[in-house]
């Protein structure tokens, strides 16, 4: 993993294992493991720094402890959700051994975490909040990680399902079950005569066990077919980020990898 010495490090300096999940492009930094044509997306710095902050959510409510690097001192504590839609996380470090917090000294920041046993940095810009007992954490602007989603999904056994609006044969459907979930995107189960194919775009809401909504665009990116029934993994958009911190809050409460109505808050 990382090692714990306190000198600036260059990328080369790196843990080995740690490999871009996204592409590179003069105005899009894009997770490939997502899409079934990676890099072949080239969307706007709005839908860029969206998914990041999913990332960023998931890495919040179900990672918790990080390290931040400033200016080559390393200063471990906790990421927590942004409030009331803000695009800043807030980080509370750990005190010095004499009781006092630790400060950034210069903007740029970079953020270690494991997901799954797998090391992440977040290329970010760090300033002290004006309680100065935390840190407020941009939105990153670069990603690495060895894991192969944004957030990886939790299962869901009942309750939870997509209801499409408006008109039209989809939204004659009534819902979709949802199978898994995640920050950003979902896998929807329909049976084998929708017709539904990638690409497709459906406004609809995501419904949680107790009646939460969360309003979403949905864009259907692949589908796998079963036996009378075919699954389509779906890609959230303009979810916003109040919305995305609020799903992520959810998230946290119940068990790894399971969504139980009955675990519910």
């Amino acid at each position: 993993m990382f090692t714990t010495n306190h000198h600036k490090r260059t990328v080369k300096e790196r843990d080995k294992h740690l490999r871009f999940a996204h592409f590179r492009r003069p105005n899009r930094v894009a997770f490939a493991a997502d899409r079934p044509d990676p890099g072949s997306r080239h969307g706007s710095a709005a839908e860029q720094e969206a998914e990041h902050y999913a990332h960023l959510c998931f890495v919040a409510t179900e990672v918790g402890r990080v390290v931040a690097e400033v200016d080559g001192a390393r200063i471990h504590g906790r990421l927590g959700l942004p409030e009331g839609g803000r695009a800043e996380f807030p980080f509370t470090p750990q005190p010095y051994p004499d009781g006092s917090i630790p400060r950034p000294t210069r903007a740029r920041c970079r953020l270690e975490y494991t997901v799954d046993g797998q090391p992440c940095v977040a290329e970010t810009q760090a300033r002290l909040d004006s309680d100065g007992a935390r840190w407020r954490i941009a939105v990153p602007r670069l990603i690495e990680t060895g894991t192969d989603r944004v957030a990886p999904r939790h299962p869901t056994r009942h309750g939870w399902s997509f209801e499409p609006r408006g008109r039209g044969p989809v939204a004659m459907v009534g819902h979709f079950k949802v199978s898994d979930l995640s920050t950003t995107g979902a896998a929807l189960v329909f049976s084998d005569d929708t017709d539904l194919q990638p690409g497709d775009t459906i406004a609809g809401d995501l419904v949680g066990p107790k009646g939460q909504r969360f309003r979403v665009m949905v864009e259907l990116r692949n589908v796998h077919g079963g036996e009378g029934e075919e699954v389509g993994g779906v890609e959230f958009q303009g979810m916003g980020f109040e919305n995305v911190a609020r799903l992520a809050a959810t998230l946290t409460h119940l068990p790894h990898g399971s969504l139980d109505a009955d675990a519910e808050e």
